[in-house]
């Protein structure tokens, strides 16, 4: 179970805005309390909640299908007596950012069946019985193929992480090998299916 968060509005907030970058939420607050003593409360009490969430995973309504933890990263200096000041936070999303809540493990050519409204990106682990020379992966649109020069080896372990955008033989670099033509597969809402090596 992990706590589902609202970015609050409340009395006195004239307006929420909301910037979603990969890994974090910048959130822009209008205050409208008529004096800077008003103001001020309004704003500690939006401090008090940013900073006091602690360090659980939790979710915000706003990206259903991210954890994020409770890290409050940066927080603006108001000036309270300005007309309508503005309380600027940001929130940062650790890695693995944007995986499903509900994670699967398949096989490849296995259908998934994927619920968030996010897209997210698979990690392909891939261990051969023997040498495989260029092997290749697709979701049916996007393919992620290595040089004819690069042959993984029966019992390494490749991992193909299309989150990082990294791809490892036994935990070693084989960026160097990946095709120019090759795209990072991407999971998306309803029925995916990855094939290939």
């Amino acid at each position: 179970e992990h706590e589902t968060v609202i970015i609050p509005s409340r009395p006195g907030v004239l307006t929420v805005s909301k910037m979603h970058r990969a890994r974090m939420i910048e959130v822009s607050f209008e205050l409208l309390g008529h004096s800077a003593e008003k103001n001020a409360q309004i704003a500690e009490s939006i401090s008090v909640w940013a900073e006091t969430t602690g360090d659980e995973r939790f979710i915000f309504d706003e990206t259903p299908d991210r954890f994020y933890l409770a890290k409050l990263v940066d927080s603006s200096e108001v000036d309270y007596a300005e007309e309508c000041p503005t309380l600027d936070l940001s929130f940062i999303c650790v890695n693995p950012y944007a995986y499903s809540i509900d994670m699967k493990t398949a096989e490849v050519g296995e259908t998934i069946i994927y619920w968030g409204t996010v897209a997210t990106w698979p990690s392909i682990r891939f261990t051969p019985e023997t040498d495989t020379n260029a092997p290749t992966w697709t979701d049916g649109q996007r393919t992620i193929t290595f040089d004819s020069d690069y042959t993984a080896a029966a019992g390494h372990e490749i991992v193909i992480d299309c989150a990082n955008k990294r791809c490892t033989d036994n935990g070693v670099s084989i960026m160097q090998y990946l095709s120019i033509s090759s795209d990072w597969l991407v999971l998306e809402r309803f029925e995916n299916k990855i094939d290939g090596s």
